[in-house]
Parts: C-alpha cells; structure tokens; sequence
C-alpha cells in the first residue's frame, strides 16, 4: 500500500530510483548494475523491474542496488502517478532547475499537484534526496520549489524574450541556446496533453547549436508557450495532438491549433 500524504509518496518515489548522472553520490557506478539506460519506461515496466527484485512493500525504501536507474523524468512520472492513484490532481513538467549549475538553469523535469488545501498548483522534485541535497548544497524545501528554482520552458522563454535573459543560460551540460529552450517548450506542451514518450529522446540532434532562432523558430516558440499557457488554465482541455510526435519527428507547428 502506498501513503496518502504528499511528503510519503515523494519519500517512497525516492526510494525507488538511483539517477543515472549522480550514481558516485552513493558510492555506484554503472557496471553495478544490469541495465543501465536513459530511456523512459513505462510505470507498469518499472513497478515490474521493481518488483521482480524486491518483494518488499513499494513505501519500503529498496537497497540502492536494487533500485531502478533513472533520469529526473523517471522522478517526475513515477511521482506524478502515485499521486494521481491517491486522487491528486497531478502533471508532470519540462522546464529548467537552477538547482545543479550555479549561474545557469539546466534542462530538468519536476512534478506539480494541485494543493487542495490553497487551491494552488505546488512543485516538488523528487530527485532531490538527503544525498543530492547535501551534494548540491540545497536548504530550500523542496515539497514546494520556490519559484526561482524551477522554470517550466514557458517561463523560461518569457524570460528570454520580456526579460531579456541570455538564451545561453538554458540547456545542459555544453548544450545550450534557444533552440534548447524551443525543444523544452515542445516538451512541457506534449506532457501537458499526456504524451511521455521516448520517441523524444532524439531531441538533441534537432537543430544546429546555437543561440540565436530564426524567425519562424521564434514564433513557434511563442506559440507553444501561447498554448501552454491555455493548457494550464483548462482552456485547451477537448484538444489532443493525433499521434503526440515532437515537432523535430512531424512538423509539429504544422499541427498546432489555430
């Protein structure tokens, strides 16, 4: 049986997983395991894998070596479908964390629920255990990330073009630029209309590198944060994309609704 309470299901989603890129913060590394892969699998695959090596009730945190390797997307799905079982409203986000990288904010994937309580929409990061707290020097709560700390690609790119933040500050690692923040907001939009698919795990080879967008790139961009920012008011609820592709798979702006 899983907890009802917010704080216990994120302490039980952490219990799950080991990520991937931080697997030397527990004394890891990837020959420890059988498998190792940043593909996205389904929560039904991964309670199975889970399940399959311990026997142990899933509030139970597992050994690390008998956890699943997974990215922050990993986190943030697993986390959004636990609270979705206890009857949360609750949608996973692409976007951007300042957590990891000081000065810069690097491609990152969060959960947020509605709080019933203040009827306001809370964003929690179960990726950020005892370990990556202590390791990345983090003393904000993160049960309810303050804004600063994490941008969905909508806010980011508003950043961008009001703000005149430099596009260079979004990406991850020596991938950076406005064509980074446009494959997030495409990937903040499918999530949005329920689209979690490995089939975007070929982002990267998307555009050429670079800052600078052309025109049509830039209004793209402001499309997709137009309707992101409907999707998160309701007003887009009856719309769902035929086949949920990325844009860089099926011209996506081809498909977008007037």
């Amino acid at each position: 049986m899983l907890p009802d309470d917010v704080p216990s299901l994120v302490h039980t989603v952490r219990g799950l997983f080991v990520h991937i890129g931080f697997l030397d913060l527990y004394g890891l590394t990837e020959t420890d395991f059988p498998a190792v892969s940043r593909t996205t699998l389904p929560i039904a695959a991964r309670l199975e894998n889970l399940l399959r090596v311990e026997k142990r009730p899933l509030a139970s945190a597992c050994p690390y070596l008998h956890r699943e390797v997974g990215t922050c997307r990993d986190y943030a799905l697993m986390t959004c479908a636990m609270l979705r079982h206890k009857g949360f409203r609750a949608r996973v986000r692409c976007g951007f964390a300042a957590y990891f990288s000081l000065g810069r904010y690097e491609d990152h994937w969060i959960c947020e629920y509605r709080s019933p309580e203040d009827n306001r929409w809370i964003r929690v990061d179960a990726e950020l255990d005892d370990a990556h707290r202590r390791h990345l020097g983090i003393g904000f709560d993160t049960l309810d990330l303050p804004a600063e700390q994490f941008l969905t690609a909508n806010e980011a790119w508003k950043r961008i073009r009001e703000s005149g933040d430099a596009p260079e500050l979004f990406g991850h690692g020596d991938a950076s630029g406005g064509w980074f923040v446009l494959v997030n907001l495409a990937r903040d939009y499918l999530a949005l209309q329920g689209g979690i698919t490995s089939a975007w795990d070929d982002w990267r080879i998307a555009f050429p590198r670079g800052d600078d967008l052309d025109a049509s790139s830039v209004a793209l961009s402001d499309r997709l944060a137009e309707l992101i920012d409907k999707l998160e008011r309701n007003l887009l609820r009856d719309h769902v994309l035929p086949d949920l592709e990325p844009f860089w798979i099926n011209q996506l702006d081809e498909r977008l609704p007037r």
